[in-house]
Order: C-alpha cells, then sequence, then structure tokens
C-alpha cells in the first residue's frame, strides 16, 4: 500500500511539472511584454554570460537537483514550496533558451512572470531568484 501511495505522490508532482511547464509556455509573450517595460524602468547591469548551451547544461544539473529535493518534501510545506519555486523559475529559464533567447534575455524574461505560481512571489523573493539567476549563468 505505501509503494501505491509513494508512486501515486510521485505522479502526482510529475502531473503538476507537465501542467506548470504547459501554463509558462502559454504566457511567454505576455511576460516579454512586461521585460521591455522593466527594462526602461530599471536598466540591467552588464554581465558576462555563459553560451547558451553552458547555461542549459548548468540549469539541467540544477533542476535535476530540485527535483530530487521535491521528492523527498511534503507538499504545500513552506520548504515543498520554496524549491519548486526555484525549479519553476529556473524551467522558464530553461524553456526561453531553449526557444532561441540569449541567456540574458531569458534571465529579464523571468522576472516578468505572469503565472499562477510566480503571481503569488513576492518582489522581494523575485529580486532573489534573480540574482541567484544572474550567479548561476555568469562566468
Amino acid at each position: 500500500m505505501n509503494g501505491t501511495f509513494a508512486k501515486r505522490g510521485f505522479q502526482a508532482v510529475l502531473t503538476m511539472f507537465f501542467v506548470f511547464g504547459g501554463l509558462l509556455l502559454t504566457n511567454r509573450a505576455e511576460a516579454q511584454k512586461v521585460v521591455v517595460t522593466n527594462q526602461q524602468a530599471a536598466p540591467q547591469q552588464q554581465q558576462n554570460w555563459l553560451t547558451e548551451q553552458d547555461a542549459k547544461s548548468v540549469l539541467e544539473t540544477e533542476m535535476s537537483s530540485l527535483k530530487d529535493q521535491l521528492q523527498n518534501l511534503t507538499p504545500g510545506t513552506p520548504t515543498y514550496n520554496n524549491v519548486y519555486v526555484h525549479l519553476s523559475f529556473f524551467l522558464g529559464i530553461y524553456q526561453d533558451i531553449d526557444a532561441g533567447s540569449t541567456v540574458s534575455q531569458a534571465v529579464a524574461a523571468s522576472l516578468a512572470f505572469d503565472d499562477v505560481v510566480m503571481a503569488q512571489v513576492s518582489k522581494s523573493t523575485r529580486d532573489a531568484l534573480y540574482d541567484e539567476a544572474v550567479d548561476l549563468l555568469s562566468k
């Protein structure tokens, strides 16, 4: 019985991951429009970004680690939610790069996520996520 429950729990998390990915894909055009406005208000610093291929590799490693952490956490807890937001954030950046954006563009677009998960994240948390992405994806 415990094996079945664990399997269904994992399937539920996996399903949420794919549903969220679909939500990210549907909100990208609007996110790009908002980023232009944000960049006009506060120009971003020049960064020495990784290449797109290197950035994708780093993001894959980071997302794999976050997925492993999620499996050992209880859904709905603050720790689970924090890891889930990080995973969602990095997935959005990865998808933008995979769709042809530069690393700089993908990280900038990450500030304008207009989806269910990121809508519930405070500005200070978004700023911290952005700083983390810059640290992770720049040389």
